[in-house]
């Protein structure tokens, strides 16, 4: 009987043991800064889900779900596909270690009641009719989760002015516009765009808010909070990620590091390096 309390003792003290990955990764976390005027925690306070809150709610997503992640262009009357979308669906791909297909059958938009004149005078999408309607259809039902991309601005509700982004967690969809992150540096534009869909598509998942470090899933009000934020998941939005996905983390951050190296951001591929405990 004592032997078995005692392997009872050690089995509990190595399920306790953590991934020496995520052990590095602490150490290359950033506290969250404070917010300042107009920005996301300002106008919308939220609670604080920790890695053990997230596991209690959450399980691994079953590895009989189809494993791959739909893009989605969405548009008006024509979609114009932008080139950026590829390489977004390549930046998915190791972002979630899954594989990633763009749909050529385009989704278009009727300009009736789901749309509106937004302040520009430009027609604006509404993102909740696409997540809550089109993306629901049968055809999105066989994918593990799926992101509409689109040129159009967007906007949730007539309450909301605009937004980057709009996810959907129980149907995992979601959407991305490309709208207000032109920029004369195509690499500004391209960097939002991977911010907001990745950001989009860890919601997905279940992945909320950070509140604790600087990092991609903090909220963003603006454009100027959405430079600021990190292209970085901080090590417990790692973990929560490998977890529900059943990923590799340092797979994942090695994967990473040589598309920014490629891409030319070498700040955060430093950034991955030393998440590895390089």
């Amino acid at each position: 009987m004592r032997y078995f309390f005692l392997f009872l003792s050690v089995f509990f003290i190595s399920c306790k043991q953590e991934n020496p990955y995520f052990e590095a990764a602490r150490e290359n976390d950033s506290k969250k800064l404070p917010s300042r005027g107009g920005d996301w925690l300002l106008s919308h306070p939220e609670k604080f889900v920790s890695y053990e809150d997230f596991i209690e709610k959450y399980k691994p997503i079953d590895s009989t779900v189809a494993q791959v992640i739909c893009i989605q262009p969405v548009g008006f009357s024509q979609v114009h596909f932008n080139p950026d979308f590829q390489k977004c669906a390549t930046y998915l791909s190791l972002f979630f270690q899954k594989n990633v297909r763009i749909n050529n059958s385009e989704i278009l938009v009727p300009n009736s009641q789901n749309s509106r004149t937004g302040y520009d005078l430009e027609l604006q999408l509404n993102a909740k009719f696409i997540n809550d309607t089109l993306l629901t259809q049968s055809t999105f039902t066989n994918y593990l989760a799926t992101m509409a991309l689109t040129q159009n601005d967007i906007y949730p509700g007539n309450d909301w002015i605009y937004v980057f982004g709009l996810a959907n967690y129980g149907n995992r969809v979601g959407i991305t516009s490309t709208y207000r992150f032109k920029n004369e540096d195509p690499k500004v534009a391209f960097c939002r765009l991977i911010k907001v869909a990745s950001h989009e598509t860890a919601h997905m998942f279940g992945l909320t808010h950070c509140l604790k470090n600087e990092c991609l899933m903090n909220g963003c009000n603006h454009i100027v909070e959405l430079d600021r934020n990190s292209l970085r998941l901080c090590s417990m939005c790692q973990q929560k990620l490998a977890y529900r996905l059943r990923i590799n983390p340092e797979k994942r951050s090695v994967d990473l590091q040589k598309f920014f190296v490629e891409n030319n951001f070498p700040e955060v591929a430093k950034l991955l390096v030393k998440d590895c405990g390089s």
